[in-house]
């Protein structure tokens, strides 16, 4: 009986063609990842721009980009120059008016517009010991005029006296200046804070929680000497 002459290693000869045939798996998920990575890169720069430059709001992103409400102390690296207990009372603020806490400016500072009322107010020794100053500037860019009036009255619920810095003499550099009542200060910001309260007086406004306990707090942090200027 004739039969057909064998052809050796053919069947090493198909598997090849059949291995080069096959798509690697693992160099097609790299590039897949790769690409991924590249739009979300490029989507998230494109928005940071238009929000730097004012062109898009946070309040028109999506939810998820634009109201992050769950911030902690935990998560966030507090700023050089901020009391912890102020710190604590800021994110407190940020979550309830949906701001992100990444706009502080000067806390501690020899900024020329500042003329002095950035310069250091104590030490804070409850824990960690830093020098603090009372008053922080944060920045607003990005919010509408709507969101900054709501951000003040979160910050001044929590224990700050906020004063919106805008008009020419801002240009440029509209910001919230902001002092923390509740220790120990030079006395140019307790003037300050007492204007901020007389303002809310002459306009009928209730009183806060906070405001009774100004002269108690400050005596509290003096005697246990947590904070001292």
């Amino acid at each position: 009986m004739n039969t057909l002459p064998a052809i050796p290693n053919a069947h090493v000869a198909t598997a090849n063609i059949r291995a080069a045939a096959k798509p690697r798996p693992r160099r097609r998920l790299a590039a897949s990842c790769l690409l991924a990575l590249s739009v979300l890169v490029a989507i998230t720069g494109t928005l940071l721009v238009l929000v730097s430059t004012g062109r898009l709001r946070p309040g028109l992103l999506p939810p998820a980009l634009g109201r992050l409400t769950s911030f902690a102390p935990a998560r966030l690296s507090r700023p050089y120059g901020m009391a912890p207990v102020a710190w604590k009372a800021y994110l407190r603020a940020c979550n309830r008016a949906g701001v992100h806490p990444h706009r502080i400016g000067q806390t501690i500072g020899n900024h020329p517009r500042s003329k002095g009322y950035h310069h250091i107010d104590g030490r804070w020794t409850g824990g960690l010991r830093t020098d603090y100053c009372a008053a922080v500037d944060i920045g607003v860019w990005g919010l509408s005029r709507n969101r900054i009036a709501r951000f003040c009255v979160a910050l001044s619920r929590q224990g700050f006296a906020p004063f919106y810095r805008r008009g020419p003499k801002w240009k440029d550099g509209e910001h919230i200046h902001a002092i923390y009542a509740l220790l120990p200060m030079k006395p140019q910001l307790r003037g300050q804070v007492n204007e901020f309260l007389r303002a809310r007086r002459r306009r009928g406004l209730p009183r806060l929680k906070w405001e009774g306990k100004l002269k108690k707090m400050q005596r509290r942090w003096a005697r246990r000497g947590i904070a001292r200027s």
